[in-house]
Parts: C-alpha cells; sequence; structure tokens
C-alpha cells in the first residue's frame, strides 16, 4: 500500500545529517558513509528472544526504516514493498565453530575483519541489518546483531543508545516483565534545539572563538595534520587498487597508571594522553609544531542525548608543542582545548569551511583524526553480556585513530584505519607501536620533554645504517690507482673509442701530456680546468692528465648553450684568485681565458716532474642544477674520490676479473665515474658514441660485437635496452648497474627476473661523490636503494634530527669520508646542507633532501624529493604506482606520469596491440578513480636528457595528438555543454563531439561539479545526477534547461543578489568544498 503524501511523516535533518548529505553528493562514487557494529551477545543467549527484542526496538525508531528525498531534504519512509533479506556477511548467516569459543579477542578481530555493504544515499534501504547464530537450538552460546545503515541515520553513539535499548527488551521478554517506556527523543526536538542555537547568541561567541583559534597569520595558510602521504612502503607495498579501507588494531594499552583510568573528562586523563600521543607522533612525521587533528564533537546534550540519530560535528583541535617544554604543560594544553572544542562544538564544520575560505580549494578542515569511543561500556543481560564492535566508522580520509576503552581490564585499544590503498599493513603496525609507546611514555614519564618523547624506548631507537669497515684507511687517489695499472699492464688495451684502440702505455703518454701542459701553463695543485671537449679518447686523457698535475677538474657539458658554460667559467674566475684555464678544440669560444687543445700538445718527455698533492685538495667539480637558476658547483676532494673508489676496487664493480665496459653516460655527468674508474684499475673502456648511445638497437649491437661484459646506465636508458634482449642469458653482458635517478617497480620487477647477471641498483647524490648506497635487485621485491657503501652511514630523521624507527619516513641523511667538501662560494648554502652530525661529535653529515624508509628487513627505500608526491583532485597520489599500473596494460613497454597544473598526465611507448580506446576502463579495473589519469599520450621512446634521465620538459601534451571527435557540435546548447567540459577538464573545446563522454575524458565527482557551475554561468542549468547519469554532451545538452535569464546575456539580467532557498546555500558550500565529514 503506498500512502498519500499528506499522511506521510517526514523528518527534516538534522545539522549533522545535513553535512552528511552535502559530503556524498560531493564525492558520490568514492566516500563511503556506511556505519555499522556487531552487537554481541555472550552466555546463554535466547535468539528468538533477541531477534523479538531488535525488532521491537527498530519499532521505536521510525526514521531508521527511512529513505533519503533529495528534492524535499528529509527522511521519508519508505512506502515500496521490502526487498528481501541481506544476504549473511558470514556464510549462511551461521557464525564459524573456531568464533564460538572463548576467546573474545577471536571473535572481535574476526569481526573486525568484515566488511559491510556500501549503502549511498540512493539505496532503497538506507539499513541492513543480520542476526547471526551458530546452533540450531534457541539457546546460544553466541549471537550477533550486526546493524548497517548510511551515515544519514546513525553514528556510533547511535548504536549504543539502540543496543542498550534491545538489551532492555531482552531482558523483560526473557523475564517476563514489560520493558520501561522508550526512552528516545525524536529527531523533531534535535532540530528544534538547533533552530534555538542558530538564534542565539552563542552562535556568534561560538564563530569568534573558532575565528579566533583557526585563523592563520598573515602570509600563512590553514593547514590540517595529514599523515596518510607521508608513510612509504617498508617493505611491503599498500595494494592501490584495495576497495576496503585498512582497518588495523594494535595491542592493549595500559590505563592503570593515570590517576583516574575511568575518567576521560577532566585534566590528566586516558583522553588527553591519547591526543597529545597522536600530536607528538604527528610532529615526528611532518616536522611541524603544531598539529590540527579532526576531533568528533558528540553534541549530545539536552534531545540529543537520546536520541539515535547523527549529531556529531568534526572539528579541528589544535595542539601547539614547545619541544623544550614538558609533558605535563602539554597535557593541560590538549586539556583545555579539548574542553574549549567541546563547549564551541556545535558551530558547524561546514560554516568552518566558508569561515576560513576553504570552500571549492584543495585544503579540508580536517585530515587526520582521533575518536574517544568512551560510550560502547558493556551491559548485561539475564545469563549473558552484551559488548559492541565496531565494523565501519563511515568516510576515512586520513590515518585515523579510534581509542576503544575496556573499563573493567583498565586497558584501552587503539584501532588505526585508512583509506584504501593508501598504507602497508606492516607500516600500520609500526605506526601503531610507535603510538602505543608514546601514550605509555605520557603516563609513565611525565618529565618528559616533548623533544625526547619516542627516544626513550629502545624499542623505536634505530642507530645509523652502516656499511662494513672500508678496506683500506688510506685508499690510492686516482693517478696512483692508474699510474698502476699502466705499469702492471702497460701492452692491455685501455680505451676503444670509434675504431681507435688505445693501450695503457698510450693513453698514459696522453695523460702525460696534458699534465705536462697544464704545469707549463702554471696549472698545478688547487687550479681549475675546465674540460671544454667533445666525447672521446681525448677527454679520457684530460681527466687524468688533471689527476697526474694535481689540478682540479671541472667538466662542462658540451650539449649546453654556450652561454651557461661561459658563465661558470666566468664565475670561477671571480672566486679564484688564478683564474681557470680551459681544455678546448675551439679557443675562439673562450676569449679572455687560456686554452689548450689536448689534440695539439707535444709529448710530455722524461722530464716531467709530477707535483706531490695534499689529498684534501679538491678532485673535480660537478655543477648540479640550483634553485636560483644559477648552476651550484659541488667540490669533491681527490680523498673523497679515493674511498669512493676503494670501495668499488675491493667489493664493487671491479673486484672480480678484467672486465670490458660499455661507457653511455655523458662524461660530464657524476654517474659516469663508475665506468671511467675501470681505464685507472686495468679495465677495457669502450666509449660509446652519444649517437649509439640514445638508440637501444645500436649499443645492444655494439655490445655483441665487442663482447662488452658490464654496463651502467640510467633506469631511463635500461628500460628500452631489455627489449634488444642485450642481457638475455647467451649474450655476453654478465654485470648491469643503474643508478642516477629513481627506479620504478615495473623495472625492477624485470631486471630481477635477469638472474643470470649480477644486477645493482645505486643510488648517490653528487654531494656524496657518485655512490652512497648500493643494492643488489636479488635483495627484495621492492625497489630499495640497499645499504651503504664501505665506511658511510646512512640515517633516517625527523626534523629535529632524532632518528625515526623502521617503518617511518623521513630526510635521508648520509656521513663519511666520501662527503663533498661544500658548494663553492656559497658557504650558507654548504652551512645548511652539510650539518653536524648529532651521532658522531665533531663530524658533519649531508643533508640530501630526499624521503627514505628504513624496511623491516634493514634496506633503505628511496622515497623521492619531499616534492614528488603530487596533490589531485584533493588526493596524494604516488605517480609511481599509476606508471606501474600502466605498465601491465598489454602493449606498453613503458609508461610516464606527471601532474601537469591540476591534471595527471600519462604517457606510454605503446605497440600496435594497446587498447587505445579502453585503456581508462582497463586502469579502472586497477586503480581507484582519483588516480585515473585525465589523459594519456602514445609517444615512440622517451624522451631523455644530456645526461641520459628523462627529459620531463620535452615530454609531449597528451591531447595533441589526439584524435578529432568523429561529429561536430550542434547548436548552440552542444557548444556551451562542451565549453564548460573542457574548462573543468582542462580541455580545448574542439577535441570534444557530442559522443565525448565526460568521465572517459578523464571526469570525476568535483570536476562534475565545475562543469555543471560553467553551465550555470552560460545561462543553462544541469545538476550533478543528470552528468552522471547522462555522462555524453549531446545527453547531457539534451536535458538541460534554459535559466529564465536566457544564453544571450545571463549576467545583465541577474539581481547583484540571490535569494537560495533554505539548505541551498550550504548544500552549494559543501559540494564545492570536497570535504567528507567522518564519524
Amino acid at each position: 500500500m503506498t500512502l498519500a503524501p499528506d499522511t506521510v511523516k517526514t523528518y527534516p535533518l538534522t545539522d549533522a545529517q545535513r553535512g552528511i548529505v552535502h559530503a556524498e553528493l560531493a564525492a558520490p562514487d568514492t566516500a563511503d558513509f556506511s556505519v555499522g557494529d556487531a552487537v554481541v551477545f555472550r552466555g546463554r543467549i535466547s535468539a528468538a528472544a533477541l531477534a523479538e527484542a531488535v525488532r521491537s526496538t527498530l519499532d521505536e525508531v521510525p526514521w531508521l526504516a527511512c529513505r533519503f528525498d533529495v528534492q524535499q531534504m528529509a527522511l521519508v519512509p519508505d512506502c515500496m514493498p521490502r526487498r528481501p533479506a541481506a544476504p549473511g556477511l558470514l556464510p549462511s548467516g551461521v557464525l564459524r565453530g573456531e568464533l564460538t569459543g572463548d576467546s573474545d579477542k577471536v571473535l572481535a578481530d574476526a569481526l573486525r575483519a568484515t566488511h559491510l555493504p556500501r549503502i549511498t544515499l540512493d539505496s532503497q534501504l538506507l539499513r541492513e541489518q543480520l542476526l547471526l547464530t551458530c546452533a540450531e537450538d534457541d539457546v546460544q552460546p553466541v549471537a550477533v546483531w550486526v546493524l548497517a545503515a548510511h551515515h544519514i541515520l546513525i553514528d556510533g553513539y547511535s548504536i549504543s543508545l539502540l543496543a542498550r535499548r534491545v538489551s532492555e527488551h531482552y531482558t523483560a521478554l526473557v523475564q517476563g516483565t514489560e520493558p520501561a517506556p522508550a526512552p528516545f527523543t525524536q529527531p523533531e526536538a534535535v532540530r528544534r534545539g538547533e533552530e534555538q542555537y542558530h538564534a542565539s547568541n552563542a552562535l556568534a561567541r561560538d564563530a569568534s572563538y573558532w575565528h579566533e583559534r583557526l585563523q592563520p597569520a598573515q602570509g600563512e595558510e590553514y593547514r590540517p595534520t595529514r599523515l596518510a602521504g607521508l608513510l612509504g612502503a617498508a617493505g611491503q607495498r599498500p595494494d592501490a587498487a584495495a576497495v576496503q579501507r585498512l582497518r588495523i588494531s594494535g595491542r592493549p594499552l595500559d590505563l592503570g597508571r593515570f590517576a583516574a583510568p575511568n575518567a576521560v573528562q577532566g585534566p590528566g586523563t586516558w583522553a588527553d594522553a591519547a591526543i597529545a600521543a597522536h600530536a607528538l607522533l604527528a610532529a615526528r612525521l611532518t616536522g611541524s609544531t603544531r598539529a590540527v587533528l579532526g576531533l568528533p564533537a558528540m553534541n549530545r546534550t539536552g534531545a540529543a542525548a537520546l536520541c539515535p540519530a547523527p549529531t556529531i560535528n568534526v572539528l579541528p583541535l589544535v595542539v601547539d608543542i614547545d619541544p623544550s617544554g614538558s609533558i605535563d604543560t602539554l597535557l593541560e594544553e590538549v586539556s583545555a582545548a579539548r574542553a574549549k572544542l567541546t563547549v564551541h562544538g556545535r558551530y558547524r564544520a561546514e560554516q568552518l569551511m566558508r569561515d576560513l575560505s576553504l570552500v571549492g580549494s584543495d585544503t579540508a578542515l580536517t585530515a587526520s583524526e582521533i575518536n574517544i569511543k568512551a560510550f560502547d561500556a558493556p551491559l548485561e543481560v539475564p545469563g549473558g553480556t552484551v559488548a559492541l564492535h565496531a565494523l565501519s566508522e563511515g568516510p576515512v580520509d586520513d590515518i585515523c585513530l579510534n581509542l576503544l576503552p575496556d573499563y573493567q581490564a583498565q586497558k584501552v585499544t587503539a584501532v588505526l584505519t585508512a583509506p584504501a590503498g593508501t598504507l602497508a599493513v606492516a607500516d600500520a603496525a609500526v605506526l601503531l607501536e610507535a603510538y602505543g609507546l608514546l601514550f605509555e611514555q605520557l603516563a609513565a614519564a611525565p618529565g618528559t620533554t616533548p623533544h625526547t618523547a619516542l627516544m626513550l624506548s629502545p624499542q623505536v631507537q634505530r642507530g645509523p645504517l652502516a656499511g662494513a669497515p672500508a678496506a683500506e684507511a688510506v685508499p690510492p687517489v686516482l693517478e696512483e690507482l692508474f699510474a698502476a695499472s699502466v705499469a702492471a699492464t702497460p701492452e692491455a688495451p685501455a680505451i676503444t673509442c670509434e675504431g681507435i684502440t688505445l693501450s695503457y702505455r698510450q693513453l698514459s703518454l696522453r695523460a702525460d701530456a696534458v699534465a705536462a701542459g697544464l704545469l707549463r701553463a702554471g696549472i698545478g695543485p688547487g687550479g681549475y680546468v675546465l674540460i671544454a671537449l667533445e666525447r672521446g679518447i681525448d677527454y679520457v686523457a684530460s681527466i687524468l692528465g688533471i689527476a697526474a698535475a694535481g689540478a682540479t677538474s671541472v667538466p662542462l657539458d658540451p650539449n649546453a648553450p654556450r652561454q651557461r658554460n661561459q658563465r661558470i667559467a666566468a664565475r670561477l674566475a671571480q672566486l679564484e684568485e688564478n683564474p681557470p684555464l680551459v681544455l678546448s678544440g675551439q679557443a675562439e669560444h673562450w676569449t679572455g681565458f687560456s686554452v689548450l687543445d689536448p689534440a695539439q700538445l707535444p709529448p710530455a718527455g722524461l722530464e716531467l716532474q709530477l707535483p706531490a698533492v695534499p689529498r684534501s685538495t679538491p678532485g673535480y667539480l660537478l655543477h648540479t642544477s640550483g634553485s636560483t637558476g644559477e648552476p651550484k658547483a659541488v667540490v669533491v676532494s681527490r680523498e673523497a674520490f679515493s674511498h669512493w673508489a676503494g670501495y668499488h676496487r675491493h667489493a664493487g664493480f671491479f673486484n672480480a676479473g678484467v672486465q670490458r665496459i660499455a661507457q653511455s653516460l655523458p662524461l660530464h655527468f657524476d654517474g659516469a665515474w663508475c665506468t671511467l674508474l675501470g681505464v685507472a684499475l686495468g679495465h677495457h673502456l669502450h666509449l660509446i658514441s652519444h649517437e649509439s648511445a640514445r638508440d637501444p638497437q645500436q649499443l645492444a649491437a655494439q655490445v655483441r660485437e665487442h663482447s662488452m661484459t658490464w654496463m651502467d646506465m640510467t633506469p631511463s636508458l635500461a628500460a628500452p635496452l631489455l627489449d634488444t634482449g642485450v642481457f638475455d642469458p647467451g649474450t655476453p653482458v654478465r654485470r648491469l648497474s643503474v643508478g642516477g635517478e629513481g627506479c620504478s617497480q615495473v623495472l625492477w620487477e624485470k631486471l630481477r627476473g635477469l638472474g643470470h647477471l649480477v644486477v645493482e641498483n645505486l643510488y648517490g647524490p653528487t654531494e656524496f661523490t657518485v655512490d652512497a648506497l648500493v643494492a643488489n635487485v636479488a635483495d627484495s621485491p621492492d625497489v630499495v636503494v640497499g645499504r651503504p657503501l664501505n665506511g658511510l652511514k646512512a640515517m633516517v630523521l625527523d626534523a629535529s634530527l632524532r632518528p625515526l624507527p623502521a617503518g617511518l619516513p623521513g630526510e635521508l641523511y648520509l656521513a663519511g669520508p666520501q662527503e663533498a667538501h661544500g658548494y663553492l662560494g656559497q658557504g650558507a648554502l654548504t652551512a645548511a646542507r652539510f650539518v653536524a652530525d648529532p651521532s658522531a661529535t665533531g663530524t658533519r653529515m649531508y643533508r640530501t633532501g630526499d624521503r627514505a624508509v628504513i624496511g623491516h628487513d634493514g634496506l633503505l627505500r628511496f622515497l623521492g624529493r619531499e616534492d614528488s608526491q603530487v596533490k589531485i583532485r584533493g588526493y596524494r597520489i604516488d605517480v609511481g604506482e599509476v606508471e606501474s599500473a600502466l605498465a601491465t596494460l598489454p602493449g606498453v613497454a613503458h609508461a610516464v606520469v606527471r601532474a601537469r597544473g591540476a591534471r595527471l598526465l600519462a604517457w606510454a611507448v605503446a605497440g600496435q596491440e594497446f587498447d587505445a580506446a579502453g585503456w581508462r576502463e582497463a586502469l579502472g579495473q586497477i586503480l581507484p578513480p582519483q588516480m585515473i589519469p585525465h589523459a594519456l599520450g602514445i609517444i615512440e621512446q622517451l624522451p631523455l636528457g644530456s645526461t641520459g634521465k628523462l627529459d620531463e620538459k620535452q615530454l609531449p601534451d597528451p591531447a595533441a595528438g589526439a584524435a578529432a571527435p568523429a561529429a561536430p557540435l550542434t547548436g548552440s546548447l552542444q557548444q556551451a555543454v562542451a565549453a564548460a567540459m573542457a574548462e573543468a577538464l582542462g580541455m580545448q573545446p574542439e577535441q570534444l563531439g557530442p559522443d565525448s563522454d565526460f568521465f572517459a575524458q578523464g571526469g570525476d565527482s568535483i570536476t562534475a561539479i565545475a562543469l555543471v557551475s560553467g553551465l550555470r554561468e552560460a545561462g543553462y542549468s544541469s545538476s550533478v545526477g543528470e552528468v552522471f547519469a547522462l555522462r555524453t554532451i549531446a545527453s547531457i545538452a539534451a536535458a538541460a534547461t534554459v535559466l529564465s535569464a536566457g544564453p544571450e546575456n545571463p549576467a545583465a539580467q541577474r539581481p547583484e543578489l540571490v535569494a537560495l532557498e533554505d539548505g541551498a546555500r550550504d548544500r552549494l558550500a559543501a559540494m564545492l568544498a570536497r570535504r567528507r565529514p567522518r564519524r
């Protein structure tokens, strides 16, 4: 039977319910607003009585049987025929046998692993329930009532009210008595209280408080604490395609150390310590002394105290941490801030978004949250007990902690939740353990300062990762190594280039000629020599000759603009008393400088006397890009180079037999030293031409022709070379090393498949002499940079230079004898990057600026630069995950993903089998929607710069090669939709046609809002719902209507102020806010 409209009772939404509706409208495709608990009855439980108690309780709250009516913005009774009962969350609705024993923990863990159905606002039923039993008899040892509902109906406190009432009904039924009258208040009473608040002075007082508390200082931005993007995989990758959020429980924490273990209100309670521990942990991870955490205001006073409906309001709790202050002071400040949040907790989060001008931005009001759930106390019924186990807390946007106290056991358990695909289980466990230790320390060590918190426990201390002891305390320098090789094998081949091969004796003569020429020109120890030569034997001979003369090499990029190289020379002339000398065959380009052409130098003669050179003298000067636009000059000493060479001579590249080395990297790039060192150690170096080095087939042909056994290159060069078969079994290559840039997971897995080769990944900044860390690909299934070279140490530290435990990411610092002197002529920059080592008095360490984490296997993982993660559509995205997913698609050989502006763009080197029309759908099977690129371009090969690294500037606009639409747009409406769609997606209207699908072009819920807004600006009306349903330009245009102002000049006919219907302003603001309130 269908009720007449005037007989249907509707339930106007409370403020909290309105916020939930707005948030789901803003993110209909990603948010999960399902809330649910398992209410567990244990003892001797009558299944029939329990079922009747549940039915009687739900009859007392008819609004829980409602559906949402978007037109009325209200809950209305479900007058449609009931659907069949939902299928059991456990098989057949019967509890598994192992869950019926005495172990509460086993049952609780199993229930927490249960995933609730996703319920949306347009679901016919906003509530699902199931009664789970374990035997056919009426009397059960365990029975579980599972209730799942949309957040618009209930929150966690509501479930506790319902559980208490079910227990009362159950007690009355088994005792044969009448239950007490229903205690519940109606939602209308809650709404009346809210209206009274809106009309009172309290609203203005609350607004004033929040403005003073949250308004950022001039020039600063409001930033909530966000943790999910800071944690990297530490030996276990998160599942990027996971649908269910991560939910993991920590070990029970002791409440007995607190003076009032059962209290949550008042100063010095365990709840204050729980919040302070979260803030301190956030400070360790973010490096900030301010934590802005989300804390739910329950708002359960007056009529709301007994109403099973959501009243929650997640607000920011600001905790300022004084590292030198005391824990007692911190706890007092947390207690005061929490009390004020409660007092001012009725002021809606949605309004705060508007007050802070966050609406329409990528900044949410809160991110990481803590929820003190002190209302789920155990209950008793005749013959048994009742306990609640949370299954879902609603949307999760960041790492959140839910604190579940057990006052009888005087324990509290922290349950961590995180968005799907953002956090590995191993990392979550580390985070929970670190949190637990902090919580316990706050109770046990009140005299501790925040600065030393988390360092007191040996469980979380992590000393530096140290390499093995160096084989030699004073290893030979470059010219000594080369001289020894010349003496040992004078006629052995040393170098081959363009068909010419020189023996070690011949190469030595060339190097001596350069050394003699420099010394005759007055360039010796401490002098700078710029190498402005083309790739060839003279370049290598010049490096060796400069070292013999004791001077400092300054390699220049022959492909760089001449003006850049000349600026480098001019700056050296300004900084040094003696101007630099230039080695070049083009003296006309170096007016004002002394120039020598190595090809024209006479032999050195027997009278050559080489000077004694201090080991601390600069050996070479390399220029790296600088943030000011001018290159930074890194000074590397002969001492530092000798230690690096010593490692590779004894334990690295050159510790077994003479090798034939393919040298393909640019000689001005410090990564080239890996292969150049071979010519000083008696090996045969093959200089590959620049052209062949960039052509995988030509390079592979040369490797085969000359039976080269070792190759060293960047990952960007190695990836296409794999396809040539040059590394296959039976080929001469025996060793491969990659470095200079990050290695993708896809490439890593391919390299691990080369089991017949020794394959190593090298990491090292220029400031630490070529390489500092090394990993064999066999060491780990995930990309690692491994362990320090011999004699070095690596540390992962927080912003206060404190060591972080395994699993928690921080900044990577390096220390040891390979450390560079610093930056020439830039004392302030040198002091900022080369800082005092707190673990070793009187020594320095280099601050790399790279994010890293020590894995649980003891291996270091490189997580990128501080800015390596991108933020698209409000989500933090690791482009490496998207690249790995793209590379799994058929036909894709290599993939690159980058953020440009507000768009995530992809490029692929793909073959004919690649499905250019279906790639987006295929990726959708692997990645969540927010990680799908807006556009993908097909390229013939990866564009590489002069150093062999990916040259991102050469990546073309993916849309530039897109095919023209099959049919043209027709009519002003289609053109208006196309213009609005193009604006929302960052495209050009001419790229779109009538059949262009908004979501196939990269649209989502947020850009759908922008599309609708753009149409309104053009004078047309549509809705986000229509965009989702209709999708194509033609369909959206056919359904759109013309606003009364008309499309010709809509603005001219609009009043200055538009009166919005009740609630419309809130709906619009929330939709633009891109925020999802959470429980």
